[in-house]
């Protein structure tokens, strides 16, 4: 039976792509409050008194507050949506709802990898079919956006707008899905999507950067030290990725390291019997910077092994592995996405069938704010 959960893990992952249910962790603070105007459309009124004689009529639409930001930059990671700089504010993705005429109006977007400018787009494609994830947040949207679109496969649900393109204004109550975005750029790094897309143009890659492949003694000490202070001193640290970078644009190098729990060769939590018996370790996520003042954290989550609360435990190669919904974290990139010549970080985040991505930067008072958040899985 195990077995069979295993594997039906390993193809909803496949069906999900890159996959947090608490994807802020242990951040420093909340979003901030976006300044950037918000518009209220009107609410749709009935036209006229409906007879009792006659068929029911639908409830009117009455649509969300929306933001139109036609000069902002829109932020793509791993080709989801995370949200948009503008007028020195960090307008999230999740829990808005963006105009799709923002989108439009932009004239090109760039596609970078973590050390180069590889493409570039004029092009918009977007997806439409309510069966599965639609771009539009509202039902009918598809029928009045369908006039301006350059192709509309119908057969397929996709539209294809060039850029740029300004809609008239009763189109801008027209806005996205925010799960799932569907809105596909064509830029690519190889096999996969661009790690990040984005209509500024202005340079948002390190001017130096390069990874690490074998852990230092001192990281991993850093680590050992973050899962004491999160009540699990007998989890073994255990670094998956480490990057050295100039983060702060000043010639000084730094380090950002992930760590996360080791994992079976079905890729659960593999937790050994001596651990289990100590109750002392558990499953976890952190990501550490290293700079000449030390290491500070930047994210950290935990999860303490109980054998009697979770029984999922089978005996694998090396320990036991635990099931318990997935959560690993990887660095997707580190770019200066506002042009203030300090970089942010790009992570992504995933559980058994949904995920997200997410952009963590450091304020003046050097605190972690988690300012852009996307989220994808399966409906």
């Amino acid at each position: 039976m195990k077995t069979k959960i295993a594997v039906l893990f390993l193809m909803l992952l496949f069906l999900s792509g890159c996959a947090v249910d608490n994807p802020m962790l242990n951040t420093s603070e909340d979003l901030p409050a976006t300044q950037i105007p918000v518009v209220v459309p009107p609410t749709v009124a009935p036209e006229a008194t409906v007879p009792e004689t006659s068929a029911p009529t639908m409830d009117p639409i009455v649509r969300e507050p929306y933001l139109f930001i036609p000069d902002g930059n829109y932020v793509f990671i791993s080709g989801l949506f995370v949200g948009c700089y503008a007028d020195g504010q960090w307008v999230s993705a999740e829990g808005a709802e963006f105009s799709l005429a923002g989108f439009l109006q932009q004239e090109v977007y760039y596609g970078y990898s973590q050390t180069e400018r590889i493409d570039e787009s004029a092009q918009i494609e977007v997806w439409y079919d309510e069966e599965w994830v639609s771009i539009f947040r509202y039902p009918g949207d598809d029928e009045r956006m369908s006039p301006y679109a350059d192709e509309n496969d119908e057969q397929s649900k996709l539209m294809i707008f060039n850029l740029p393109l300004e809609l008239p204004q009763a189109l801008h109550d027209v806005t996205i899905e925010p799960y799932n975005t569907r809105i596909n750029l064509g830029i690519r790094d190889g096999d996969f999507r661009a790690p990040l897309i984005m209509s500024a143009d202005h340079d948002p890659l390190p001017k130096f950067f390069r990874e690490i492949k074998e852990p230092y003694k001192e990281d991993l000490a850093a680590v050992a030290a973050e899962l004491t202070r999160l009540g699990i001193p007998g989890a073994p640290p255990n670094i998956t990725e480490c990057f050295e970078i100039d983060f702060l644009g000043n010639g000084n190098k730094e380090r950002i390291i992930v760590a996360n729990t080791i994992r079976s060769e079905i890729s659960y939590p593999l937790v050994t019997k001596a651990e289990l018996d100590r109750g002392d370790s558990g499953y976890y996520t952190a990501v550490l910077r290293k700079s000449n003042k030390g290491y500070d954290t930047v994210l950290s989550w935990c999860m303490p092994y109980n054998e009697d609360e979770n029984p999922y435990l089978e005996e694998v190669d090396g320990g036991y592995a635990y099931y318990c919904s997935n959560n690993e974290v990887w660095v997707r990139g580190i770019f200066d996405l506002n042009n203030d010549g300090v970089y942010e970080i790009c992570i992504g985040q995933f559980f058994l069938d949904h995920g997200y991505y997410y952009v963590l930067s450091r304020d003046g008072d050097g605190k972690w704010q988690n300012v852009f958040l996307g989220s994808h899985g399966l409906p």
